[in-house]
């Protein structure tokens, strides 16, 4: 079992690197939802098990349950934080290490993207059938091979909390591209057809954005095409084509093109 100090440290660390002091009051801000997730609770239940109870005494203000955001006072942040830790070690930890298999977790994301859980296998209940973003489907597997999408990875014996996960952009089963990354392709290419230009240079551009989201050896040609193409359109549609762009190419071809 990982010691109490060490698990608390992190999840502190975390939240220290997220608070936002507000102005004066003796309240901090701070996102809450990582380290509920990290307990393997869902909000609402954690909001009838603790938050109202803490409301009472005046330890915290909830601002939003879902997520989970609220100004705390450092008695309200102490007691928060060593909840959130004996939770855990109570739900997810035995003498043995953590029961979470070590490897790959599932994810769920929407058809656009938005991912709504990296650990929907460990913790089934963050998952959504739709998106409470756009109110499209979600799905765990990839559509084309029925492969799991890979999610979080858990390490035994190490809790991680407020890391970043992004939506792949292709099964690592069979290679298919996944829909948020087809629909953001074409949504590219149809708006290099909207800008007017010659049926020659619209094509070759076109072409352009596989050679950018295939980042290879066309990849430093097709971004200097495109940085042509940025010295003679709008800043109108300079802007509304590096978001649609920005959405399905790397963050160094993004660099290379919008930020030269």
């Amino acid at each position: 079992m990982r010691d109490v100090v060490e698990i608390r440290m992190q999840v502190v660390k975390y939240l220290d690197s997220q608070a936002t002091p507000d102005d004066g009051d003796g309240f901090t801000f701070v996102d809450l939802t990582p380290v509920i997730r990290l307990s393997g609770m869902d909000s609402l239940e954690f909001d009838a098990l603790h938050i109202s109870k803490m409301e009472e005494k005046g330890l915290i203000e909830v601002e939003s349950r879902r997520p989970c955001r609220a100004r705390l006072t450092d008695l309200g942040y102490n007691l928060f934080v060593d909840e959130r830790i004996e939770h855990h070690l109570r739900e997810n930890v035995s003498l043995g290490g953590s029961k979470l298999e070590e490897g790959y977790d599932v994810a769920e994301i929407c058809m656009n993207g938005h991912v709504i859980t990296d650990c929907a296998k460990s913790y089934p209940q963050f998952r959504k059938p739709y998106c409470p973003e756009c109110g499209l489907k979600t799905i765990i597997k990839c559509p084309h091979c029925a492969s799991a999408i890979p999610g979080h990875y858990h390490i035994r014996d190490v809790i991680s909390i407020g890391d970043n996960y992004a939506a792949p952009a292709y099964c690592q089963s069979c290679g298919t591209a996944f829909p948020w990354m087809l629909s953001g392709i074409s949504a590219a290419k149809e708006f290099i057809y909207a800008l007017g230009l010659d049926d020659n240079e619209a094509s070759s551009l076109v072409q352009g954005v596989d050679d950018l989201v295939a980042n290879g050896p066309r990849t430093p040609l097709a971004i200097e095409h495109f940085k042509k193409l940025l010295t003679r359109i709008s800043k109108t549609s300079y802007n509304i084509f590096e978001g649609v762009l920005g959405r399905v190419i790397s963050e160094s071809i993004n660099q290379q093109i919008f930020r030269q």
